[in-house]
């Protein structure tokens, strides 16, 4: 747990973006974890989609974050 202080918008952005990738950072850790104790393909089956769900939506906010005047970004 970590307290941010920002000042502007660029300082929000960032933190946001810093967020979201140590959040894709601790699923993917967990999502390796997992994958390494199954003893079968239906092992954490469940768990691991839904960490992947999850890991999508930060990794779209990225996408966000990271678009230019170029970029078109599909959200459903």
């Amino acid at each position: 747990m970590s307290f941010i202080t920002v000042k502007n918008n660029t300082e929000k952005l960032n933190a946001i973006k810093s967020y979201c990738e140590s959040r894709i950072k601790n699923i993917d850790y967990n999502i390796n974890f997992m994958k390494s104790n199954q003893d079968s393909p239906a092992d954490y089956k469940e768990e691991i989609d839904e960490l992947q769900l999850k890991k999508c939506e930060f990794e779209k906010i990225l996408e966000i974050i990271n678009a230019t005047e170029k970029s078109s970004i599909l959200i459903l």
